[in-house]
């Protein structure tokens, strides 16, 4: 694969979320034309690596039987979908080793997927992934998808990073000619707050028709029932079906210690029942870095 181009990269473990993650990436690859990287990442001095090596004797065999797997992954899914995959097996702790190989390959966006469990955060790999990669970063759980993407959900606040969030909106669906659905949740019953809030839903509404997307503003209020916005936003997911994929900021503010992810955005990530894309505020997030070359 050539390193200037781009692709989509998978982290694989064959259990039934990432083989989902992967389900998901074809009509992305089709729509950008770009190929498939299946990352298989074997943990040094892991409790799975010492059963396989009992099983398969010592480390060479037990690369090698990762590689049939990956191989025979890899022609199943050429086979059905047509597009192009590259298979990768590193070595090390699975964040470094998806982070590191995401540069190296020029990667657009990472697919993980992620089981929905009755913890309080995310898997570490998937929490340390999502909070430092340059590219967006889609987790997606354990369960079955719409085949494309038809309505977009972008949550909007009043941070100042909110542009890049609505620039990747914009640009997966153009991709997709999906819908996007803008909502604000109100949390306070400060008038100046909830003006702020109508007048950002309305630029942002504006923008995005100016693109020829379809939009639709909503400005949601919180009730005393709602622990908090995440829970707001999640209800608003189950009750329109339409949703295929939200779009979300990792950190909301400049300043926030990076060491730990939002709780709110890792609630969404572990709990929604479609796929989200997370997204990191730097200048390397706005899509024409990745997608305009």
């Amino acid at each position: 694969m050539d390193k200037g181009k781009h692709c989509i990269l998978v982290g694989i473990d064959f259990g039934k979320p990432s083989l989902t993650a992967i389900e998901q990436t074809f009509n992305l690859a089709r729509l950008l034309k770009i190929e498939l990287t299946l990352l298989y990442v074997i943990e040094e001095n892991d409790f799975l690596k010492r059963f396989f090596s009992q099983r398969y004797g010592n480390e060479s065999e037990l690369i090698r039987s990762i590689e049939m797997e990956l191989n025979a992954l890899k022609q199943e899914i050429e086979g059905r979908s047509g597009i192009k995959v590259n298979t990768v097996i590193g070595k090390g702790k699975p964040h470094d080793v998806i982070l590191k190989k995401a540069e190296e390959l020029n990667a657009v966006m990472i697919f993980m997927g992620t089981t929905n469990s009755d913890e309080k955060i995310v898997g570490t790999t998937t929490h340390k992934v999502v909070r430092t990669a340059k590219c967006p970063v889609i987790t997606v759980r354990a369960e079955t998808y719409h085949d494309g993407c038809r309505t977009i959900l972008l949550p909007l606040d009043l941070t100042a990073q909110t542009r890049q969030k609505i620039a990747w909106a914009i640009e997966i669906a153009r991709l997709y000619a999906a819908n996007i659905k803008i909502i604000s949740v109100l949390s306070s019953t400060d008038d100046e707050t909830r003006q702020n809030l109508n007048i950002q839903l309305k630029q942002a509404r504006n923008f995005i028709e100016l693109s020829q997307i379809s939009c639709s503003a909503e400005l949601i209020e919180k009730s005393p029932n709602d622990a908090n916005q995440a829970q707001v936003i999640l209800r608003y997911i189950d009750q329109h079906p339409e949703i295929d994929l939200i779009v979300i900021m990792t950190q909301p503010e400049e300043g926030v210690v990076n060491y730990f992810l939002d709780a709110e955005a890792q609630q969404i990530i572990r709990s929604a029942s479609v796929p989200v894309m997370s997204i990191v505020p730097h200048e390397f997030s706005y899509p024409s870095k990745w997608l305009g070359e």
